[in-house]
């Protein structure tokens, strides 16, 4: 986990600016990473409201985007 990710969550972040903080951190330290958002629910320890709050927000500022199956990667411009 990134370090940015654990200082935002231990300023006392709102739940989902904390999940957001989180989500980022993770994707950025595994390229590659495809997760559903059952798999992103349970490694990040999300309920599933905050999981798919947080992925949205993600995909709107285009950090991530699902794949044809449903997963989610991170979106790498061209």
């Amino acid at each position: 986990m990134l370090y940015g990710a654990i200082s935002a969550i231990r300023r006392g972040m709102p739940q989902i600016q904390k999940a957001i903080a989180l989500m980022e951190a993770e994707y950025r330290e595994m390229p590659g990473l495809v997760l559903t958002l059952g798999e992103a629910e349970r490694l990040l320890g999300l309920d599933q409201a905050t999981c798919e709050r947080a992925v949205d927000v993600l995909t709107q500022r285009r950090f991530l985007k699902r794949t044809p199956a449903g997963a989610y990667l991170r979106n790498h411009p061209r």
